[in-house]
């Protein structure tokens, strides 16, 4: 059996401004470094096996944070790193130019950003690496508590991948708050049983 902890980062400045972040390597600001302190908190009872993270600065930075009261360190798995949102990075969130926003809404709308031809990554390359990430993980950690640090988008595709399609159904909508907690107890025959999904109570 595997108990399996996901937490999105804390909050960066492009983040407070709104600003689309994908692979840019943005830390934490000061209200992040807080929250994940808080987070830290909420694991001071909790014993980890081990604690795995994406290599962008705050992920690491929010992984280091909750194990300072831990005798680990974050192992990096570079495949946990956010989708590339190739030329969108550092623009405020889809605020574009006017000319823009009918192919923009028609792939938001279809929940796919066509960006790859631009200079940018496509979700199902994103699904692959959190496939990919998982089965790292998985030969690392077959059994015990384990915590993964990681992105909005990526943590979404990985957990998803663990759950039933009913269980899929019902998380679909999930938008992963910074420093939110999500649990899921991972069954010895495959099975997932969700025990809380962005829990933010912690951050209050």
């Amino acid at each position: 059996m595997q108990h399996i902890y996901f937490v999105r980062h804390g909050t960066t400045e492009w983040m407070e401004l709104k600003k689309i972040q994908g692979i840019s390597d943005i830390p934490l600001s000061a209200r992040g470094r807080k929250e994940a302190e808080n987070t830290a908190k909420a694991f001071a009872e909790i014993e980890l096996d081990a604690v795995y993270c994406s290599p962008l600065l705050r992920a690491y930075e929010t992984a280091a944070i909750i194990c300072q009261s831990k005798d680990l360190q974050p192992q990096i798995i570079h495949d946990l790193r956010e989708l590339n949102f190739g030329w969108m990075e550092g623009r405020r969130d889809f605020n574009f130019p006017q000319k823009n926003w009918g192919i923009l809404r028609y792939m938001a709308l279809l929940g796919r950003i066509f960006i790859v031809w631009i200079s940018g990554e496509h979700f199902s390359q994103v699904k692959k690496r959190a496939q990919n990430s998982w089965r790292i993980i998985n030969e690392r950690s077959p059994r015990g508590t384990i915590l993964i640090v990681a992105h909005g988008i990526l943590l979404s595709f990985l957990i998803t991948g663990l759950l039933s399609p009913e269980q899929r159904k019902a998380t679909k909508r999930i938008y992963l708050q910074p420093c939110s907690i999500s649990e899921i107890v991972l069954n010895d025959d495959g099975s997932a049983r969700i025990v809380r999904m962005n829990d933010i109570s912690h951050l209050n």
